[in-house]
């Protein structure tokens, strides 16, 4: 190959290497104005939604999760949870922009990445102190882990209006441990199909019951256990102690 083949050769390749930077750029302006439309209809759910409706809905966050995770197709999934978190954090603050998470040390890296760098966060010393934020509305929701959660079971239930209303991470695969319990001050709505959360606080055992959205608040057959919220979608295991539904 001469001299004059090599640099046609190279200048072939950096006229291609151009077209397919164009080519992302011009994704990235589509990306860019369907993000701002998505915006919008969030600023206009807004306003369309009944005084005191929820900001934070948990069932169709994780409804929407595990259906685009379901097309991703070679997209891996946690850059599908990662992007959608993003947008979905932004709606909410879109909705509400003093929203605020609750978090304890344990808990910062959830938080952090729930926020998206756009919600206001709020670190508490300890699980207690997070659900004295929580019944105070100084914060909107409390992440927890495990030993978090399990100090403060005996504060759940309708007794204190404070209740269990998801998991992350949301979407996981099989045999996946949940990572950090979300607590909240209200319930959240309701999907076709989710775990009904059950605690006894002097044990700090929780059982789990499937339940669809047409059934009421159900009730444990062990009179020990009290309701302690509702969490979206299959069954999931935990390293907290499960009794068997």
């Amino acid at each position: 190959m001469t001299d004059e083949d090599v640099s046609k050769s190279k200048q072939t390749e950096t006229e291609w290497l151009l077209q397919l930077r164009s080519q992302i750029d011009d994704i990235d302006q589509h990306l860019l104005a369907l993000v701002k439309k998505r915006q919008q209809l969030s600023a206009e759910v807004a306003q369309a939604k009944p005084k005191g409706s929820p900001i934070f809905r948990p069932g169709r966050e994780h409804s929407l999760l595990t259906r685009l995770s379901g097309l991703a197709e070679s997209i891996p999934v946690p850059l599908v949870s990662a992007l959608w978190r993003a947008l979905m954090s932004a709606s909410i603050t879109t909705q509400k922009p003093n929203f605020t998470v609750g978090y304890m040390m344990a808990s910062a890296g959830a938080a952090a990445q729930f926020s998206a760098g756009m919600m206001l966060l709020k670190q508490c010393n300890n699980a207690t102190a997070g659900c004295d934020a929580l019944a105070s509305g100084a914060v909107d929701i409390m992440l927890l882990d495990d030993k978090g959660l399990s100090e403060v079971l005996h504060r759940l239930g309708p007794d204190t209006s404070i209740y269990i209303t998801a998991i992350l991470p949301m979407v996981r695969s099989e045999g996946v441990p949940v990572s950090v319990w979300c607590l909240a001050s209200s319930l959240p709505d309701r999907s076709a199909q989710d775990n009904a959360i059950f605690v006894e606080g002097k044990t700090g055992r929780i059982a789990l019951i499937q339940v669809s959205e047409y059934q009421d608040i159900p009730v444990h057959p062990n009179t020990a256990f009290i309701f302690a919220g509702y969490v979206a979608g299959t069954a999931f295991t935990t390293s907290i102690p499960v009794l068997a539904s």
